[in-house]
């Protein structure tokens, strides 16, 4: 075994004493439990500071929201109550969630927040409540201040009192400052003072003028009311003027009031009836009115001619003379003579312009007319024979100039039957009714009257009916003809003259070229304006609607255009152009004085008289045809060209170098007209 020997730290001498420690255990028990019950209470310190933390975030939040609805409120007794409660309800709220050791602190922190905003709050009761107050005296100080304006003096220094105590009770509020109430007073009385005088001055200026003079109006000052003097002063002159002013008015218009009750009395008289008061016309006042003789003329004659209505213009005439007979001093002699001049005057104008209106206006029993626009066309035409009738009447009686067998309102109303856009079959039926009875001339479209007069004559209804329905159809855009002169040229490079000698011949010319238009785009449906004109079927449109059959310049076409002479011309219905070149060429040889076939004859001179006297015979204007005096002989005859004149009425016209020469009738010496019917029927016998 070895044996260590410590060789440091070890002092020689004495042998040392042996070292023995104390037990730390229970110290570190000791230490240790204190530090856990530090680390606990820092725990349970940090919770409950966080619980506080949280309820503070959570309270001033409710608080917030609280005081924002609040706000909201404007009734400040409301908030008083209920401010209150809903503090206590915020609290008692959080304290349920809180640790009893934060019940002090929280109590601290919710009293010091609760009561900054119940401060607040209270501050805003308060301007409510001084704002109510003010409101409350804006309103009094309105009404009473409306008040004062109307009211008498006395009344109004009561209403003065009133709001004195009103502007007081602000005073004693701290609401209004005494200098500010002493203001809101004196302009109160200013104020309504004022606007009582103004109505005052407009109202009752002298009422006004007496009270200032009474010292009523002190409230005011001097100047202004001395303003108000001046103005009250003029309103009174201008009253007095206006007073005039109305009087006179009232008198003028007391005056055109009868005067029109009168105009009304004469005019209801001069209809032959009575008014329900004439009982008016023995009122002084309108006895002295200007227009009372005239109403009294007017009755006097409804009394004395009961026929004056049913008098024609020249009667009435008759009526005056007998009147301006009478001594100048005959009563109501000058307003008879006036009412019955008005009369005449009236009639002429009646019987001119709407004589059947007038007529009927009149007393006349004037025939029914039924709806034109849908009665049965058969219907129509019965009531124009009544009517035309009764119109020839009238021209008869010496009421009217011409024949009128409709009314101005009729004739619109016929005008709507006959117009493009009607059916095309009651518009032919409609115008051969009206041209069959010869009322032809109420027809205004052209196209349609002439229709009427081609049915009339003989024409097909189905020919009519394509000719309205083709108008139609160009009335509506769906076909474009060429020009007008690119139309006709190439068809008839005579059409021009056909019509030149007839009466009326452009309009005549103008109603043919429409109506061939009308056919040829019936009969075309689709035509190219860039196109050439269809000559055949243009051709054939204006030979038909001139009233021919058969195909056009054949042997078979009778009526319409036809050659004759070498010319064109318009030959009559039924007739065809090659008995009519044979009747020219008989009466050609008669002149010539040969007979049958050419041959010679025994008596040539007596060949040549036959043939002068069938000149007569077929003559529609009396007499034989001449040149310069000079009756015409077989070549001008031979030379001549027939142009229609009228329906089955001829001239004839010779041409020469210079131009032409018509013949002229050797009784009249006015152009010689012939029928060409005659003729043809002369030599047919």
């Amino acid at each position: 075994m070895t044996l260590t020997v410590p060789k440091a730290g070890v002092i020689g001498g004495a042998t040392a004493s042996p070292r023995f420690e104390a037990d730390q255990t229970g110290d570190m028990v000791a230490q240790f439990g204190q530090r856990m019950l530090e680390i606990g209470s820092q725990i349970k310190a940090d919770r409950l500071d966080r619980q506080m933390n949280r309820v503070q975030v959570d309270m001033t939040r409710d608080l917030g929201e609280a005081r924002n609805e609040f706000d909201q409120m404007g009734d400040p007794d409301e908030i008083d109550r209920l401010w209150p409660q809903r503090v206590d309800e915020i609290r008692e709220k959080h304290r349920q969630s809180l640790d009893p050791e934060n019940a002090d602190r929280f109590d601290l922190a919710y009293d010091d927040l609760a009561n900054r905003q119940a401060f607040a709050i209270g501050r805003r009761s308060i301007d409510l409540r001084q704002s109510q107050r003010m409101a409350t005296w804006s309103d009094y100080r309105a009404v009473a201040g409306q008040q004062a304006v109307a009211v008498d003096a006395d009344t109004r220094e009561a209403l003065y009192q009133q709001f004195d105590a009103q502007t007081d009770s602000l005073v004693s509020n701290g609401i209004m400052t005494p200098e500010k109430a002493a203001e809101e007073k004196r302009l109160f009385r200013e104020q309504t003072q004022n606007t009582h005088v103004i109505g005052q001055i407009s109202d009752d200026p002298q009422g006004f003028l007496d009270r200032a003079d009474a010292g009523e109006y002190g409230y005011l000052p001097p100047e202004q009311v001395a303003r108000y003097r001046a103005q009250a002063t003029s309103n009174i002159a201008a009253a007095e003027a206006r007073a005039i002013r109305q009087a006179d008015l009232d008198a003028k218009e007391q005056s055109a009031l009868i005067g029109r009750r009168l105009v009304e009395i004469a005019q209801i008289a001069d209809a032959d009836r009575i008014a329900v008061d004439e009982s008016f016309l023995a009122l002084p006042e309108v006895q002295a009115h200007p227009d009372f003789p005239k109403a009294k003329a007017a009755i006097d004659l409804r009394t004395e001619r009961a026929d004056l209505p049913f008098m024609t213009p020249a009667q009435m005439d008759a009526l005056i003379a007998q009147e301006e007979s009478k001594p100048i001093d005959a009563p109501f002699r000058a307003a008879r003579l006036k009412v019955l001049e008005e009369r005449r005057d009236a009639a002429l104008e009646g019987w001119a312009r709407d004589a059947i209106a007038f007529a009927e206006k009149s007393g006349f029993r004037v025939p029914e007319m039924p709806d034109i626009e849908a009665a049965p066309v058969a219907e129509i035409e019965a009531a124009i024979q009544k009517r035309a009738a009764f119109a020839e009447g009238l021209l008869e009686g010496g009421f009217t100039k011409g024949v009128q067998a409709l009314t101005l309102d009729e004739r619109e109303a016929l005008k709507s039957a006959l117009s493009v856009d009607a059916d095309p079959a009651r518009r032919a039926e409609l115008a051969s009714a009206l041209a069959r009875n010869n009322a032809a001339h109420l027809i205004e479209d052209p196209v349609a009257q002439h229709v009427g007069g081609l049915l009339v004559s003989g024409g097909s209804e189905a020919l009519g009916r394509s000719i309205l329905r083709g108008q139609q159809v160009l009335a509506q855009d769906n076909i474009v003809l060429p020009a007008l002169k690119d139309r006709l040229d190439p068809a008839f490079d005579q059409i021009g003259a056909l019509f030149a000698d007839a009466q009326g011949g452009e309009a005549t010319q103008a109603s043919i070229v429409a109506a061939t238009d009308a056919l040829y785009a019936a009969r075309q449906r689709r035509v190219d304006p860039a196109a050439p004109i269809n000559e055949t079927v243009y051709k054939q449109a204006l030979h038909e609607v001139m009233g021919g059959t058969g195909t056009f310049d054949s042997d078979e076409a009778t009526g319409g255009v036809a050659r004759v002479a070498g010319r064109l011309t318009v030959i009559p219905m039924g007739v065809s152009a090659t008995s009519a070149e044979r009747a020219r060429k008989l009466l050609y040889r008669d002149l010539i004085g040969v007979g049958a076939g050419g041959g010679p004859t025994a008596d040539p001179s007596a060949k040549m008289r036959q043939g002068q006297d069938s000149m007569r015979q077929v003559s529609l204007s009396g007499g034989v045809p001449t040149i310069g005096g000079e009756v015409i002989g077989a070549d001008d005859w031979d030379d001549a060209e027939f142009v229609a004149t009228g329906p089955d009425e001829y001239q004839l016209v010779i041409p020469t170098q210079d131009g032409v020469i018509t013949a002229l009738d050797s009784d009249s010496k006015e152009p010689f007209v012939f029928s060409l019917t005659r003729l043809i029927r002369r030599y047919d016998q």
